[in-house]
C-alpha cells in the first residue's frame, strides 16, 4: 500500500474533465442511486409487512 496522499478533489476534477470518464462517473452514480432506492424500498416493504404481522397478532 502506498503512503502517497491523494487529493480527492484534484482527482475528481481530473476525472470529470474527460467526457468519457465523466459519463462513466455519471452512469455509476445513477446505478448506485437506483440500487439505494431499490434497497430502501425493499426494506420499507419488509418493515411494513412486519408491522402488519405484529398488529394482527
Amino acid at each position: 500500500m502506498s503512503n502517497e496522499h491523494i487529493d480527492f478533489n484534484e482527482y475528481l476534477e481530473e476525472q470529470l474533465s474527460d467526457q468519457k470518464k465523466k459519463k462513466h462517473f455519471d452512469n455509476q452514480k445513477i446505478k448506485l442511486d437506483n440500487d439505494f432506492k431499490r434497497a430502501l424500498g425493499k426494506s420499507f416493504a419488509e418493515n411494513k409487512e412486519a408491522l402488519k404481522y405484529l398488529k394482527d397478532k
